[in-house]
């Protein structure tokens, strides 16, 4: 595997862009925790440097600086970032310095350090936000998550960084088959190897990847078709964890098969859509303001939305999730579950405006009035239950697409 040695020399544009997800993510979330009035870590298990070379934060000083907002709003709370590392520890701890009194540092390999936090996270009380962005794949071990969930704490939701690319290329050095073909964005950050088919296993939860590799060897299917179905079922394993998961692929060029998938788990659906509809405004608003206001996609990454672009249709999904009437809540946590970030909350309001302007679909809204005794027209399912049905008169529709 390419090991790029001067990784912390510059923030590159994938950087910034997790770094916007997690932040425009942190801010709200650690808003609506507190007032759950339990305390709250935050772990960054790969911490690195904690700023880049070039003097750009990394993500431990972005999360310390967010819990120190929100300790500063919310006097008393009790939040505390986690910060684990073994290469940059040293960097690290003089880079976090001024946040020290509400920050804990671990030095090692999280792999090494796992039981350590454990016991520091046991608390059935303890609100836990874990964020895994590891340079590489071989401490990633699914147990870890399993271990960790087991905890029953008062709340668990994971933000993961996922080579799956890397994966899949180390899973052919391992099982001696033909090599992935390499893209020139496939860096892989990362020195040491998986080493053997039994870590890759633990990394996977299973071996179902050895199947889908083998069957790239022998021409059955393409290396993009291995990394959909190995991602599709290691999302499988995430959801024994949590009730919700989303993935987003990240590529470099729509041809390309992803360079990361970026998953997120949570129990709570509130949790699923405020990342959700995060991610997709801060996608959305980040390639705007990188291109100076040029409404075009930058070069470096593509906005992840291919499956729309693959032919999915807005107006046939719902109306074939409309086969029963649903819960407009319950219907967008279902769309994003199907096309991940491709649209934001205010996208799929403006949507479903829309079909119920041109009647094929009925809109019923608890109360039907508003305090001021007007016809309610909101789509805010926090003031109004809303329920969403099939209209009459594409039931033709209806029957080609269900």
């Amino acid at each position: 595997m390419k090991v790029t040695e001067n990784f912390f020399s510059s923030k590159r544009t994938w950087s910034k862009l997790k770094d916007e997800i997690l932040l425009s993510y942190l801010h709200p979330y650690l808003t609506k925790i507190t007032h759950t009035r339990r305390p709250i870590k935050i772990a960054d298990c790969f911490a690195g440097k904690g700023r880049f070379d070039d003097g750009e934060p990394g993500s431990p000083i972005l999360i310390a600086s967010a819990i120190k907002k929100a300790r500063e709003r919310f006097p008393g709370s009790n939040i505390q970032g986690v910060f684990i590392e073994k290469k940059y520890y040293k960097q690290l701890e003089k880079n976090i310095a001024p946040y020290s009194h509400f920050s804990k540092l671990l030095e090692g390999n999280y792999e090494d350090r796992v039981q350590n936090f454990i016991h520091l996270i046991d608390n059935p009380y303890l609100n836990l936000f874990l964020y895994v962005d590891p340079y590489g794949i071989k401490h990633l071990s699914f147990k870890h998550f399993k271990d960790i969930s087991a905890l029953n704490l008062k709340s668990f939701e994971l933000l993961l960084n996922f080579n799956t690319f890397g994966f899949l290329r180390e899973g052919c050095r391992v099982l001696s088959l033909k090599d992935f073909e390499c893209y020139e964005d496939s860096e892989v950050y990362e020195d040491e190897q998986a080493e053997n088919i039994e870590r890759m296993n633990a990394i996977a939860h299973g071996d179902y990847w050895q199947t889908m590799l083998q069957q790239y060897n022998d021409d059955q299917i393409s290396m993009s078709d291995a990394e959909k179905k190995f991602s599709a079922r290691y999302v499988e394993k995430l959801k024994t964890i949590f009730n919700y998961v989303i993935n987003i692929p990240i590529k470099h060029k729509r041809a390309n098969i992803p360079k990361y998938r970026l998953i997120f788990g949570t129990n709570f659906d509130d949790g699923l859509l405020l990342m959700a509809d995060k991610m997709s405004r801060t996608w959305k608003d980040f390639v705007i303001q990188d291109r100076g206001g040029q409404k075009v996609l930058f070069d470096e990454l593509d906005f992840p939305d291919y499956i729309v672009s693959e032919g999915s249709n807005l107006d046939e999904v719902i109306w074939k999730l409309l086969s029963e009437p649903q819960n407009l809540k319950e219907l967008f946590i279902k769309l994003f579950e199907i096309f991940g970030i491709a649209y934001s909350q205010a996208d799929l309001r403006k949507h479903c405006k829309k079909m119920e302007e041109n009647k094929s679909i009925i809109v019923q809204r608890i109360p039907d009035r508003t305090p001021t005794g007007r016809k309610a027209i909101s789509y805010d399912y926090e003031k109004y239950n809303i329920i969403l049905k099939r209209g009459k008169y594409v039931d033709k529709i209806f029957n080609r697409v269900d």
